[in-house]
């Protein structure tokens, strides 16, 4: 008879002590109560804690086989303070959006790549993402669907968000560039090519009328955004013509 050898068998234990950083860390507002509660991440799971009792109150579990990547909050809605909803997005691809008040999620799968970025439109109806693998899509909340995937980057999207004022989104990327993306259409008509490394965010001012960008060449760039409406555009050409 050979020579057995014998291996003990371990099975996970509870998870602690565990904190995610970054764009995994987020207050968020229950019951009227602003600055009391904070989510983070722990692997696969969000927590949400008491910050006054020092005591977790919900346990956000999607059953996704993926570590936490990044959480947003969704925008309260006119004449109330709650964070009704958490959208939280995998390093898997998937794409759950939890219940605050009940811990129920809602399952969005797209991706090939892990999430990297998460925005909720000014409603709260619609959640876009951008991803690892230079993809953005956008997530109808309310009829729990995709509702247009938007290609164009080719590196991790860093960043997106929804303009205020119209239906558009903008997102940047490692691959240096800012995209302008009209919702309407579902096409990319304008792209800001001015840095020379890797955009890592950037915020819109003044009613969407300022883009302020940051990138990896120690550099922050101010972008000044004119729209012009078709309309402008067909009475000009007219005028134009005559």
């Amino acid at each position: 008879m050979g020579v057995t050898t014998q291996y003990l068998r371990y099975v996970p234990g509870q998870v602690f002590g565990l904190v995610g950083t970054g764009r995994c860390v987020r207050l968020v507002t229950r019951f009227s109560q602003v600055g009391k509660f904070l989510a983070v991440s722990a692997c696969e799971r969000v927590l949400i804690w008491d910050l006054r009792r020092e005591a977790k109150v919900l346990t956000l579990d999607g059953d996704v086989r993926g570590t936490v990547a990044v959480v947003e909050p969704r925008p309260a809605a006119p004449g109330s303070l709650d964070n009704t909803h958490l959208a939280v997005g995998y390093s898997e691809g998937s794409v759950v959006v939890f219940d605050l008040m009940t811990g129920e999620p809602v399952k969005f799968k797209g991706h090939r790549g892990g999430v990297s970025t998460l925005c909720w439109d000014p409603q709260g109806m619609r959640v876009a993402s951008g991803s690892e693998d230079g993809e953005l899509v956008v997530w109808d909340v309310v009829s729990e669907r995709g509702m247009v995937r938007l290609r164009g980057h080719k590196g991790k999207v860093t960043r997106v968000r929804f303009l205020q004022t119209r239906n558009m989104l903008v997102s940047s990327c490692r691959d240096t560039f800012i995209k302008l993306w009209d919702l309407t259409t579902h096409h990319c008509f304008r792209t800001l090519a001015g840095h020379r490394a890797e955009v890592w965010d950037f915020v819109l001012l003044k009613n969407d009328s300022r883009l302020v960008s940051g990138s990896s060449d120690a550099e922050l760039r101010v972008w000044a955004l004119n729209f012009k409406e078709a309309n402008e555009t067909e009475n000009k050409a007219a005028k134009d013509g005559n």
